[in-house]
């Protein structure tokens, strides 16, 4: 799974590929948009990003085509952007980068209403030991270990690993059957 913040400022264009075995969650790049000389990009364009994920995927023997799912915030591109939704400005990057006359993956909005929830299911994952990051991912590891849900600057790894993963997360273990129901 591929997810996708749209923050601004430097750092907050952030992505991740995660990975999902059963019950176990893993973050396995961390892809921040970088220059030349290995510096983070103020201001990245969506090919920028697109080439970091690039990288990520590469580093890791896959390539696009091994993306099961993407995810990605809601914002809009601004006045620079044409006012368009970021995701279709990374489709079209994608599309661009490889070639291709089609986007090799759809980037689906991820369901917003469930942030606490959210959040708080990849804290159990964390405490039930089912949630691992590659220890490269450094933004994402400070995150997970200092995140308490009141510190802006460290939401953006935190609500990009959200988006790939909440829909399993809150899945109900049963299929959805619903609560057991006791009669005393």
């Amino acid at each position: 799974r591929l997810s996708f913040d749209h923050g601004e400022g430097i750092g907050k264009q952030i992505a991740y590929l995660q990975g999902v075995v059963g019950r176990r969650f893993y973050v396995l790049r961390e892809c921040l948009p970088m220059d030349e000389r290995g510096r983070i990009i103020e201001s990245p364009t969506p090919a920028d990003v697109v080439k970091s994920v690039m990288v990520g995927l590469e580093s890791l023997g896959l390539s696009v085509h091994h993306v099961r799912r993407a995810k990605g915030d809601i914002n809009s591109s601004g006045l620079t952007g044409g006012g368009g939704k970021y995701n279709a400005h990374l489709e079209a990057a994608f599309m661009d980068h490889l070639r291709m006359s089609g986007p090799p993956f759809d980037i689906e909005i991820p369901n917003k209403r469930s942030v606490n929830a959210g959040e708080a299911a990849m804290n159990t994952a964390m405490r039930d030991g089912r949630w691992f990051e590659h220890e490269s991912c450094v933004a994402s590891i400070h995150a997970s270990r200092h995140y308490t849900g009141r510190e802006k600057d460290l939401k953006d790894p935190i609500d990009a690993k959200r988006y790939a993963v909440t829909d399993l997360l809150l899945a109900t273990k049963g299929g959805g059957t619903g609560p057991r129901v006791l009669t005393l």
